[in-house]
Parts: structure tokens; sequence; C-alpha cells
């Protein structure tokens, strides 16, 4: 088969898959008759090349690795004049594509879509187009069609706080992915004091968790280099702080995704002193050699905390945390349940 044959059998594959499924199958003439009948007309071929090409496509589709025909309910590409002796004189026979699903099926994965908070709006959106070309045909109805059928959460929340959950998930995953620590400013609960609220913390993000009904950023916190460093007037700009930068907490801590207002790199300022760990003269690890230490430089994105203590930390947190209580900004209390 030519590079251009092969080329108008896939055309031709694509124009039966989005246009045909088992209740509104298609015959030659619909086909041609399709909007853009010029192109339709250029990739069929006149009757004798469509029903060669139509009989290729159906054998790439409806035969097995070893050439044999795999039962006929697991066909893709359905005609009547498959497989049947050509000297008979009758012709193909309305088409159609077998899609992978039906129409409830496809309105489930699309309603899915619509309800999660993983996603942004876009996100979501591109997605739900996507899957609708790549799964169903032109025929299948709005998955609205289908609302009646389907669960409705009840517990959906105001679309202000939708918005924000998803656009903070979003940035999340980001620095989860690439193991970068953040920036972010929370505020408290309503009804709490000021000492909770708009607070900012530099965290290594871990986890993306749903519990109760509500999103949580499971984190651990690290002070933050211009919390390490008071003022000195009367010698250098800035003095140590007794503990050092980079002090980070032992915990895993909660934060509510919904009450997370800002999202930022982070960092360490050239204008800030640092321990030796962050030094560039000193960026080799010591022995015992640790893979997952982290050494860092000023003025370079903060590595996520990932050593084995970390790790070791995290498992025993994935393995209990169906059984965890979680409240926002506090430190969550782990018990070695294994």
């Amino acid at each position: 088969m030519s590079k251009a044959s092969v080329e108008k059998a896939v055309r031709l594959l694509e124009m039966i898959r989005a246009n045909t499924d088992e209740k509104h199958p298609a015959t030659q003439d619909s086909l041609r008759k399709l909007p853009g009948g010029a192109d339709a007309k250029e990739i069929m071929g006149d009757k004798g090349t469509y029903s060669r090409r139509l009989n290729e496509i159906a054998d790439a589709f409806n035969k097995d690795s070893d050439g044999n025909l795999k039962p006929k309910d697991e066909w893709k590409i359905v005609y009547p004049g498959y497989g049947r002796d050509k000297s008979d004189g009758k012709r193909n026979g309305k088409v159609f594509y077998r899609h992978p699903v039906s129409e409830e099926e496809l309105a489930f994965l699309v309603s899915s879509i619509r309800q999660t908070h993983n996603l942004t709006q876009k996100e979501k959106d591109s997605l739900e187009q996507r899957i609708r070309e790549a799964l169903g045909s032109r025929f299948y109805p709005e998955p609205d069609a289908f609302a009646g059928c389907l669960i409705r959460d009840l517990d959906a929340e105001n679309g202000e706080n939708i918005s924000r959950i998803e656009n903070n998930i979003g940035r999340i995953r980001k620095y989860i992915r690439e193991r970068l620590m953040a920036d972010i400013t929370v505020s408290g609960l309503p009804g709490e004091s000021d000492l909770r609220a708009r607070k900012k913390y530099q965290v290594s993000p871990y986890r993306i968790v749903k519990k109760d009904s509500c999103y949580y950023l499971i984190a651990n916190w690290h002070e933050r280099p211009e919390e390490t460093y008071v003022p000195d007037p009367g010698a250098e700009p800035y003095l140590l702080h007794e503990r050092r930068f980079p002090w980070y907490s032992d915990e895993l801590t909660a934060f509510r995704i919904d009450l997370i207002e800002e999202i930022a790199d982070a960092h360490v300022p050239d204008t800030i002193r640092v321990h030796w760990t962050m030094n560039p003269l000193n960026l080799r690890p010591r022995p015992p050699y640790d893979p997952y230490a982290e050494y860092y430089t000023r003025g370079s994105l903060r590595k996520a905390r990932y050593r084995q203590d970390m790790r070791d930390r995290l498992e025993l947190f994935d393995s209990i945390a169906p059984d965890l209580h979680f409240e926002h900004c506090r430190d969550i209390e782990m018990k070695n349940n294994k």
C-alpha cells in the first residue's frame, strides 16, 4: 500500500469513527454527503476503491496479531459485506465504528471530570473535549442529558472557592512533581484569632489529600530565610540566629488548600548570609554519602526535603493516612501502627 493510500485509509477511518456508531450506521452515499464533500470523495475514491479501502481497515482492526478474525462482537469496523464473497454482487451495506464506551459511560467520564478539583477549569475543558472526540461520535448526546442518572454532589463548594482550590492544587502539583519548596501564605479558620491568620510558611510539599470534604496539603515546614536573621545595628548588617538556617520541623503539617492565599517559589535571597551547608564551597556531602541529602546555594530555588528520615515518615503516613486527623496549620500526630 502506498503512502498516499495509507493516509487516505487513516482519514477514512477517522471519518467513520467520528460520524457513525451502532445506532447510526452510514451508507457510502451518506459518507460522501458529509460536510466537506470534496475531501470525502478524495478520501473514499470510487466505489471499488472505497470497498477495498474499507476492507483493509476492517482487517486491521477486526483481526488479531496472528491474522485470525476476532469474534464479531469485538469487531471495531462493522458492516454486512465484511468477509463476504464479493462474487455475489451485493454491496457492503451500512458501516459503523464500534466505540469503546457507551453514551452513558462517556457521560459518567465527563461528569467526573467536571466535578474533580484536581484540574483547573481550563484543564478540565480541554480534557473533556479530547475525551469526547476520542471516545464518542457526533451523535453522542450532551452529558447533561444523563444528569438525572448520575449521582449529584450536594456538598459542592461555591464557585469562588472551587476556583481557588483548583488553581492552588494545580500550582502545588508542580512543586511536588519538581521536588521544590514553596512559600505559602495561609489564612486562619473563620472565627480564629489573628495569630494564625495570613501567616507565611516555607514548605516541602509531599501530598494532596481529601479528608472530611476538605483538601489538604501535607508538607514539612521550614523557617523562612528572612525570619532566621535579626538586625545588629552595632556590627554587620545581620547576625546569625542561634538555630542557624536552614531549620525545619520534624513533623508533617496539614494546610487546608482552600485557605492558602498565595503560593510562590522558595529561594535563598542573595542578600542573606547562609549556613555552611548552603555555601558553594561545601556542596559535596560529607561521608557517608547520602544521595538524598540536599545542599543549597544562595539565590537558587530550594529543593524539597527528601532525605531518608522524611521518606520513612512519608511511608508511615501513606500507610495510616485514612485513620489520621487533620487540622489546618497543625502538625499531624502519627503513631507507628504498622
